[in-house]
């Protein structure tokens, strides 16, 4: 008797799942209890004018040199703790959605510029099957201050085609749902694709016709 092919939905998080850019809330609720790094209007301000998405992401890693991976999860886990517990948290058409895909044999994939400190605890509560996100270098329990790979953009595309490969997963099986237009490369990279509005609402994705 022949499986049927496993089906996945990819979802960005940031503003698409939970109503918040978990770096920066998590950036301020750091500064508020420990200092030592800038708020997160601070650390913006101080980039140039201009500075990409990639950018941003690369510098803000930089932001954790030399802190215990072990430490930042724990703090990650302490923000979730509280965030995740105030009203508006998430995104109620989203979650709706992923419930109902989840209940008819869809595996989650969460696919974040965000980091596993601050993933971690929302694919936990959510049930998710995978995260594909930034992966800030480190040695031993330490960051090193750096990336390598900004899950932005055309990464998040490859990433998901990668995933699909190791998984035995055809992408046009699968869908995808986003917020930003930074996240298009993601939502044509599968069978479907739909924008989170601001308002919440979700709208499925039409692909222009190329010539």
């Amino acid at each position: 008797m022949t499986s049927a092919p496993r089906k996945t939905a990819f979802f960005d998080v940031d503003e698409t799942l939970i109503d918040a850019k978990s770096m920066g809330e998590f950036l301020n609720f750091y500064h508020s209890h420990q200092g030592g790094v800038p708020t997160w209007e601070g650390f913006i301000a101080a980039l140039p004018p201009g500075t990409s998405r990639e950018a941003t992401n690369r510098a803000y890693y930089g932001i954790w040199r030399g802190m215990p991976r072990s430490e930042i999860r724990a703090w990650g886990a302490l923000w979730f703790r509280g965030a995740s517990r105030q009203d508006g948290f998430y995104i109620k058409s989203t979650i709706s959605r992923l419930s109902v895909l989840q209940a008819s044999g869809y595996d989650v994939v969460l696919v974040s510029g965000s980091f596993d400190a601050l993933l971690d605890p929302i694919a936990v509560e959510l049930n998710a099957s995978a995260i594909l996100c930034s992966a800030p270098d480190q040695a031993g329990d330490r960051y090193l201050g750096t990336l390598q790979t900004p899950m932005i953009g055309e990464n998040k595309a490859y990433a998901i085609l990668e995933y699909c490969v190791r998984n035995g997963v055809d992408p046009a099986d699968c869908i995808a749902f986003g917020d930003h237009e930074s996240d298009l490369p993601m939502l044509e990279a599968v069978g479907g694709g739909f924008w989170v509005r601001t308002s919440g609402e979700i709208e499925q994705h039409r692909p222009s016709v190329r010539t």
